[in-house]
């Protein structure tokens, strides 16, 4: 079963071009006043070059974004944290996952 939520919860999908390329991409939706980031993705050639910030700020001052209450991204324990803080977000809960969900 394949299923998108795209048409469901609305929101866009950006993409990022650096140097004519596309460099990473990002998406939000909003639920409940919480406007909540899709995921935040830096191709590998383009990392450390400001493409994640880029994306972050763009969607921070989307006029959407903005009509929320708040602006939620999850992340795992391996994500960019430092970035995430230096960008005004702050720690809020533990992010769980299962590797192999139980059968």
């Amino acid at each position: 079963m394949a299923r998108g939520q795209a048409a469901r919860v609305g929101g866009e999908y950006v993409v990022g071009y650096l140097d004519g390329q596309p460099a990473g991409c990002t998406g939000w939706f909003s639920i409940g006043g919480i406007a909540r980031f899709r995921h935040v993705f830096t191709a590998p050639a383009f990392r450390g070059r400001g493409v994640a910030t880029s994306l972050i700020h763009y969607l921070q001052h989307h006029p959407g974004v903005e009509a929320c209450d708040e602006l939620a991204i999850l992340v795992g324990e391996d994500g960019p944290g430092e970035l995430y803080e230096q960008l005004g977000f702050r720690e809020a809960m533990l992010f769980w996952e299962a590797k192999h969900p139980p059968r």
